[in-house]
């Protein structure tokens, strides 16, 4: 089934999140500070973040529009200072 979504004149919608799914492909190790010398290392890490599906508005009650790959990939790209600060949620958060 094919829907279609129109902006009705004079409607606002208020309710519009984008969505935009990733993946972090990095590690994070916060190191070791005390105890012997030999045993301490500074923090470390690496962390690459892709996107994972494709990017939609979600309408809320009015449902979702799906975006295309080359507009989530365009999206990414230009939220990518944004996509680095956003906390990742893990297996436990669930």
């Amino acid at each position: 089934m094919k829907r279609e979504w129109r902006n009705v004149p004079g409607e606002l919608l208020t309710d519009v999140s984008l969505v935009l799914p990733f993946l972090s492909s990095g590690y994070s190790d916060p190191g070791r500070r005390s105890g012997p010398p030999e045993n301490c290392y500074p923090p470390e890490g690496d962390d690459e973040r892709i996107p994972d599906g494709l990017a939609y508005l979600d309408l809320g009650a009015d449902g979702r529009v799906e975006l295309t790959a080359e507009q989530t990939d365009t999206l990414a790209e230009l939220l990518r200072e944004e996509l680095y600060q956003t906390d990742l949620e893990t297996e436990d958060d669930r």
